[in-house]
């Protein structure tokens, strides 16, 4: 199952709009911990499935920190340099 999500998130990480911040990391950080889980219990497939819809979902939460520091610089210069 874990596989299809991440297959499905993939088409999020190649697209413009992002999910927000905090769905992104409450997402992520829950899935590493059943990851983590999944470890403990000697279940490796499902410890990586899980691992690499967390990974994704960190990703998502990386790029959208980075579109909104992008767009917070591009405000800051607008209101420094009026076009």
């Amino acid at each position: 199952m874990n596989f299809l999500i991440s297959g499905a998130l993939m088409f999020t990480v190649f697209h413009k709009h992002k999910p927000a911040l905090l769905t992104s990391l409450i997402d992520g950080s829950a899935l590493m911990v059943i990851a983590v889980c999944f470890v403990t219990l000697d279940l490796p497939l499902s410890a990586f499935a899980s691992g690499l819809s967390g990974l994704i979902w960190y990703i998502l939460l990386v790029q959208k920190i980075i579109i909104k520091r992008r767009k917070r610089t591009i405000e800051m210069r607008d209101k420094v340099t009026p076009r």
